[in-house]
Formats: structure tokens, sequence, C-alpha cells
């Protein structure tokens, strides 16, 4: 891990832990709070499409059910109101 010379650098062994502690603490940090690979984020991505694509799919069924709901009341209404010209009451 560490030949002669590089351990001679160090004043004391104390210097030498620390160092080896902060590339510890630097080698934690970066993998913890490393940017998220390509990879990583076409799987996110992904996933939010997915999400968009469902939400679009039942806002077209909804929207279709409010198509139908109305061409059926129109239609009823239609003949509600030729009924009511026929009879006039």
């Amino acid at each position: 891990m560490y030949n002669m010379m590089q351990l001679t650098d160090y004043r004391s062994v104390n210097d030498l832990k620390e160092d080896i502690s902060m590339k510890m603490i630097k080698k934690v940090y970066n993998t913890v709070f490393a940017p998220p690979s390509s990879i990583d984020l076409a799987k996110i991505e992904l996933e939010k499409s997915r999400k968009a694509f469902l939400e679009a799919k039942t806002l077209a069924e909804f929207y279709a059910s409010q198509v139908e709901f109305e061409i059926k009341r129109i239609k009823r209404l239609e003949e509600y109101v030729v009924t009511k010209k026929r009879v006039k009451i």
C-alpha cells in the first residue's frame, strides 16, 4: 500500500492516519454524492415517460367516456324535445 518513500513524507503516524482517513471520507462522499450515470438517468427518464403515458391514456379514456355521455345526452334531449313538440302540453 505505502512504500518507505511515501511513509517518510509524513511527520508522524498520526499524519498518515489523518491522510488515510481523509481519503476514505472523500471516497465515501464521492460514492454517495456522485452524479448519476447515464444508465441511471435513462432509467429515471423511462419511468417518467411510462407514468406520463399512463396518465395520458387515463385522460384519453376519461374524455372518451365524457364524449360518449354527451352524445347520449344530446340524443335523449333531442328525442324529448321532438316528443314534447308533438304532444304540446
